[in-house]
């Protein structure tokens, strides 16, 4: 079974002729429990059949808001965009196939699924943004879009499972532990970016860009129980300093014929 909520409002306000102001809030939640199909070809089985031995739930909750203002300042339009994003995540999934599988050997069985826990997941991903853009209004040749742009992206990971009431030990372990993780990260980003067109002849156009961003990623994982083998941690901080540029030209002959091209360099954050 399932069950989806969601409700977004908006407002529109305009306090003088020339500014109009639009908060945005959007709720959602999701939440859904029963029995999901597990692939038993992967262990060598016959084919996919459901998973009899714990029930699976998952819930998420959403809130995205948002704060967008426009001005018209006589020679061109001033655009200021504010968002935050909550989300949080959780879910249990049944392992009995994978653990008593790989790790002992065994087929999987109700009476092993009452003894092991399902892995639970949760989730928090939260992320603040804000642009402020300016677009050329003004009657000339050259038109001017120019900007600047900052990201600050939170999301912090967990999992655990583990053997219930000290089952641990009846399988010869010292712990009920059987994997627990923790996994923090963290995304950053402060942009510039700007973009000149020139037409002339009333058929052809000539445009150039930049932008020049300053990425800041961390990332941090802990891990420990009997399928982490043992205590791990990982540490990890990078950051990147990354200027990309656009050119590109058109002509155009006839209402609905042009040519044109186009070269445009980007990137993709990462360690």
């Amino acid at each position: 079974s399932s069950k989806l909520t969601a409700v977004r409002a908006s407002l529109l306000w305009e306090p003088i002729d020339w500014l109009t102001v639009t908060p945005t809030v959007f709720y959602q939640e999701r939440t859904a429990n029963g029995i999901d199909t597990v692939y038993q070809d992967t262990f060598g089985y016959s084919r996919p059949q459901a998973s009899p031995y714990q029930a699976q739930g998952v819930s998420t909750k959403l809130v995205l808001s948002s704060l967008t203002a426009e001005a018209d300042v006589g020679v061109g339009v001033l655009t200021s965009v504010t968002a935050y994003l909550d989300i949080d995540g959780n879910s249990a999934d049944d392992l009995t196939e994978i653990v008593t599988n790989i790790s002992y050997g065994g087929l999987p069985t109700p009476e092993a699924a009452a003894v092991i826990s399902p892995i639970l997941n949760s989730s928090i991903l939260t992320q603040f943004t804000q642009e402020l853009r300016f677009a050329s209004t003004w009657e000339s040749p050259v038109s001017l879009v120019a900007g600047l742009f900052y990201e600050d992206n939170d999301n912090d990971a967990r999992q655990k499972m583990f053997f219930k009431e000290g089952f641990g030990a009846v399988y010869g372990f010292s712990t009920d532990l059987l994997f627990v993780k923790t996994q923090p990260a963290h995304y950053g980003e402060s942009s510039g970016f700007g973009n000149l067109t020139y037409k002339f002849a009333d058929r052809y156009e000539i445009q150039a860009g930049a932008r020049y961003s300053e990425l800041d990623v961390r990332f941090q994982r802990f891990g420990d129980g009997i399928l982490n083998g043992g205590t791990s941690t990982t540490d990890f901080g990078h950051k990147e300093y990354v200027t990309s540029y656009s050119f590109s030209a058109s002509a155009k002959f006839a209402e609905d014929n042009m040519v044109y091209a186009r070269y445009a360099e980007g990137y993709r954050p990462g360690f």
